[in-house]
């Protein structure tokens, strides 16, 4: 098959790296796979950069309006995918969408013409108003509106609340629009279905894998070593999020829970898009630890994980968990927040599931974790039968199979 997969970046973030695991794997088996992005930070030759048309000094009158109006997410001064496209989409059997946070929404009744379309719900914005994630609000459901968010991080930039509008308009840019979409989970695939704008259309569950060439378990101590790493420490691994005023990965749980540890100390690596901060040093001040970083390097991201006796993650919402994928992948367990469709990753024994917005619990289980040696037995032999080699493969064969008998079924009904 000559699949295209369309990204927001290639390599950077939960969908890209989707993305780019399928690419790979798929490519491997024989298929002919591009992957077009806004945003390339490898030097796959694979992977092509979608062109970005010279922007115009000040705001254009549609720029103005839109603004006015507050439909921001709708992309519709952007040239892309119609006006910037590296190459032919119509010589694809298939177009793989995954996250599209850059495409101008008004373009996808142009790309539909083109070849099929799939697309991979990695968070609830494509059928929200405005919100990756709609924290207990069901308002998606009907057709948004009085948007609790308005007015918060990351919409506090917003002219207005224009969650219902974008909706509307969601609507009415894709209800020629044949398309077949896929959850990364359960959770994602059931709120997909009973959203105004998807409701009731034909979506599968493909769960997300990582790829077991990149994670793979290597030797604690010498890791430790590596890193600077105290041996003899009890070592966390915290995920943090690339906006530090981004709470969802629960950066304030973590240190209210490193707070409550105080007579208890761990030893914390914080990791993830950020890189390090003034804001991420002040919050981390005086626990120990690495200070915080963001790793391009496999190697030493397997570091990481190997050097950590367990990684947190208390999330306050996920459709998946990659953190926690590439954690079992490199045999260390998980300590989790029960949101979303984090469940149907940390399951089996390979982890510790804890309520939400919780400190007092995640402070708890790691004293637990720690301490209790029936628990940490069950957790290692759990881990001891996971196989992220047969998961990936699952994956692969799940994408071939969705494909192939979404391409025999020829094209999907509309939204209706």
């Amino acid at each position: 098959m000559r699949i295209l997969l369309i990204n927001t970046s290639d390599t950077k973030g939960g969908s890209a790296q989707v993305a780019w695991n399928l690419a790979k794997g798929l490519r491997a088996r024989g298929h002919e796979v591009e992957y077009w992005v806004n945003h390339k930070s490898s030097d796959a030759d694979f992977v092509h950069e979608m062109v970005r048309p010279a922007v115009r000094a000040g705001r254009s009158l549609l720029g103005r309006v839109v603004h006015r109006l507050g439909i921001n997410s709708l992309q519709l001064e952007s040239a892309s995918p119609r006006h910037s496209v590296p190459g032919n989409p119509a010589e694809f059997d298939l177009i793989h969408l995954h996250d599209v946070g850059e495409f101008n929404l008004s373009h996808f009744d142009w790309l539909a013409r083109q070849a099929p379309l799939i697309w991979t719900m990695h968070c609830m914005a494509p059928f929200t108003g405005n919100c990756l994630y709609s924290y207990g609000c069901d308002r998606y459901m009907n057709g948004c509106g009085s948007c609790p968010e308005y007015g918060q991080w990351p919409l506090h930039w917003l002219h207005r609340d224009g969650s219902a509008l974008n909706l509307r308009l969601k609507r009415w840019f894709l209800r020629n629009t044949p398309l077949q979409l896929i959850g990364v989970s359960d959770w994602i695939r059931e709120r997909c279905q009973e959203s105004r704008l998807f409701r009731d259309q034909p979506a599968t569950t493909i769960l997300n894998a990582v790829d077991p060439e990149r994670f793979f378990p290597v030797h604690q101590t010498e890791a430790r070593d590596r890193l600077g790493v105290p041996q003899d420490a009890r070592v966390v691994l915290l995920s943090v999020a690339g906006e530090p005023q981004d709470t969802r990965k629960g950066l304030d749980i973590a240190v209210k829970a490193l707070h409550e540890l105080h007579d208890f100390p761990v030893f914390l690596l914080p990791l993830g898009i950020a890189g390090d901060s003034s804001e991420l040093r002040e919050a981390l001040a005086g626990f120990p630890g690495l200070p915080p970083r963001h790793v391009h390097e496999d190697a030493t991201l397997r570091d990481y994980y190997a050097a950590a006796d367990v990684v947190w993650h208390p999330s306050r919402a996920d459709t998946s968990s990659m953190v926690s994928l590439e954690a079992f992948a490199c045999g260390t367990p998980v300590i989790a927040a029960a949101v979303g469709g984090v469940p149907e990753v940390v399951k089996d024994g390979k982890g510790l599931l804890i309520e939400a917005n919780d400190s007092s619990e995640l402070a708890s289980a790691t004293r637990r974790f720690f301490l209790d040696p029936v628990i940490k037995m069950g957790i290692d032999e759990s881990l001891q039968r996971h196989s992220a080699e047969l998961e990936f493969a699952r994956m692969l064969d799940e994408h071939e199979s969705f494909y192939s008998s979404f391409l025999d079924a020829g094209t999907p009904n509309p939204i209706s």
